[in-house]
């Protein structure tokens, strides 16, 4: 039985054998083929390499090279080749006002929409009446604090409209029709305004235009402040107030009025002009509002001294002479070549005596101790 046994095992051990000797036969003719096609595809690659060209830069021993100029005709013309990527900028992006000259259209500092203490406000007007001298509001524009629009309307003016003025306003017969009355768009605007700060470029003229009255103290205009303003050009001591498009550029890096004008940019301009003189302008303001507030004071203090206390404290007045040369010199100055009044007639002299002087006389003579002395 055991030799049965040890036959049979190795009978299989050596059909194993056989089976081993097979599959190592087939895996290296497997390896065969595969490195046959390796071969192939690595002598296809090496013609491809030799066939394609190659760049590379100049060198001392190569000056020139056929494939560096035609690599500089590819990068002249714009393309980088097919796999060239492109950069990504990774510094600050600029805004979407962006114009020529690394200068900027105004925009909104921040999305904030909100009512502000601060606004600014600039209008557009059209010519009306026969000489379209006469202008007439037909758009308003209020900003916030931020720069952006709180109230952008145009306005339908009561008269008919004889000049557009577009090359300047903008403005064309396509905008007005539809157009909210003056009067609504008047009192829309009135009420945003009051208890408000209102800056401007020219706000005379805009609160003409609106036929709206705004306390001066409560108004900021940038064609007036000081600082802001130019010597006029013949001289003579004389200031001129300048242009908002110079402003801005000088002062803000900002350009503005490119043809027509847009009364939101120009609102922004101005706006951001008073904040950066901010701080100045307010602390000139209430150093000349002090002065004029000692002056009333001490104006107020003379009067009511005048007046109570003249009299007991024998203040002088001036006498009607005095009052006449004033009154000259007021008139030659203003150009008034009429003659002074002449001075009034001295009063006559009294011709009656006070009664009892004689008598006064006498006994002033006849002394009251000289009778005592003759009488003794």
């Amino acid at each position: 039985m055991k030799q049965k046994g040890e036959k049979r095992s190795l009978d299989s051990s050596a059909k194993g054998g056989k089976h081993m000797k097979d599959n190592g036969i087939a895996k290296k003719r497997k390896k065969r083929r595969r490195g046959g096609t390796n071969k192939k595809k690595k002598e296809e690659e090496g013609e491809k390499k030799s066939t394609a060209t190659v760049v590379g830069m100049p060198t001392r021993h190569n000056p020139t090279n056929s494939n560096w100029d035609l690599m500089k005709q590819v990068l002249s013309a714009g393309g980088g080749g097919a796999g060239s990527k492109k950069r990504k900028f990774k510094g600050k992006k600029r805004n979407a006002g962006a114009v020529k000259d690394d200068t900027f259209s105004p925009t909104a500092k921040r999305e904030n929409r909100q009512e502000t203490r601060i606004v600014a406000l600039d209008c557009e007007m059209v010519g009306v009446g026969e000489s379209s001298s006469k202008s007439a509001l037909a758009r308003v524009v209020v900003v916030n604090y931020y720069g952006n629009v709180l109230i952008d309307s145009y306005c339908l003016p009561r008269e008919r409209v004889t000049d557009y003025r577009t090359r300047v306003s903008g403005i064309r017969a396509s905008n007005l029709k539809g157009a909210p009355p003056f009067e609504l768009v008047q009192k829309r605007v009135a009420d945003l305004l009051r208890d408000k700060l209102v800056v401007g470029h020219a706000l005379k003229n805009d609160f003409k235009a609106l036929q709206i009255k705004h306390p001066k103290q409560e108004m900021r205009d940038t064609a007036s402040y000081a600082p802001l303003r130019a010597d006029a050009p013949d001289g003579g001591g004389r200031i001129k107030s300048r242009a908002l498009k110079e402003l801005a550029a000088e002062h803000l890096g900002l350009e503005i009025q490119h043809g027509e004008h847009s009364p939101v940019e120009d609102a922004r301009a101005a706006l951001y002009l008073y904040q950066k003189h901010r701080r100045e302008w307010e602390r000139s303001l209430q150093q000349v509002s002090k002065k004029s507030s000692a002056n009333k004071k001490e104006t107020k203090k003379d009067t009511l001294f005048k007046e109570v206390f003249g009299e007991s404290v024998g203040v002088e007045e001036k006498s009607r002479k005095e009052k006449e040369e004033e009154k000259q010199k007021r008139r030659s100055r203003r150009g008034d070549r009429r003659p002074p009044s002449p001075p009034p007639p001295p009063p006559p002299p009294s011709s009656q005596e006070p009664k009892g002087g004689d008598e006064k006389k006498e006994s002033s003579d006849d002394g009251y101790g000289l009778d005592l002395f003759v009488n003794e």
